[in-house]
């Protein structure tokens, strides 16, 4: 049973680990942690398959560490699951904020986390096939490495979220042709977004991110984006 998918718990509240691990136990292996910096810990040593991550923990709580699990090279591309009693619109946008890949409320039903956890693990597992086929990507002067999780612009490498990283990778895959928002965000969530316009911020900060190269990503309204060289007037 050693080669299912390695799911970690993380949450400060003994019944609700233990309610959570006997949710997926079934289908995953699974691994628990009491707090955040334990979280930290295993995460690192065990590089899960998806992490679910209780927001509201005491000392550190979900969205800290899910920030420092994002900060992290070895774990800042693992899928992180929110669980929150908390569901309110900016308790939401403070957990995406942050790095997680998904957000469900309390109390909710098994069924639901289990399908969760299910396509994010499919959202991992597709990521690190593209990993495999190759460790770099090339668009102008940016440069992806899918090993190191590392971008850059004529080799000065900047800072990346793990969901800007997933999205510029497929961009650049497929550089100078237009992509859906649809496949982005089947590529990034496999689900579907978590929201409407869940993937926007991300586009955004991607763009701002992408100032400084000859190339830029460019929105066709109506039905997605690409990333292509500037134009420039003459």
């Amino acid at each position: 049973m050693t080669n299912r998918h390695r799911i970690l718990i993380i949450d400060d509240e003994s019944y609700i680990r233990e309610f959570v691990s006997q949710v997926l136990s079934e289908r995953y292996q699974v691994f628990l942690a009491k707090n955040g910096p334990d979280g930290l810990r295993v995460a690192r040593q065990i590089k899960p398959d998806a992490i679910v991550l209780d927001i509201l923990m005491t000392g550190q709580d979900g969205i800290e560490t899910c920030r420092a699990l994002r900060k992290d090279p070895i774990t800042s591309t693992i899928p992180v699951v929110m669980l929150s009693a908390l569901n309110e619109p900016e308790n939401r946008i403070e957990a995406f904020s942050a790095g997680a890949d998904d957000y469900v409320s309390k109390p909710f039903r098994p069924e639901e986390l289990l399908l969760r956890v299910e396509n994010k693990v499919q959202t991992s597992s597709k990521f690190a096939l593209e990993m495999a086929a190759s460790n770099s990507r090339n668009c102008g002067d940016i440069s992806i490495d899918l090993q190191e999780v590392k971008a850059s612009i004529g080799g000065e490498v900047f800072d990346i979220g793990p969901i800007e990283f997933k999205i510029l990778s497929l961009l650049i895959r497929k550089s100078g042709q237009l992509v859906s928002r649809e496949e982005i965000e089947n590529f990034v969530w496999c689900d579907g977004p978590p929201s409407d316009r869940a993937l926007d911020p991300h586009i955004t900060a991607l763009r701002k991110k992408l100032l400084a190269s000859q190339c830029e990503l460019k929105t066709v309204y109506g039905y997605g984006f690409c990333i292509k060289a500037r134009t420039t007037n003459a």
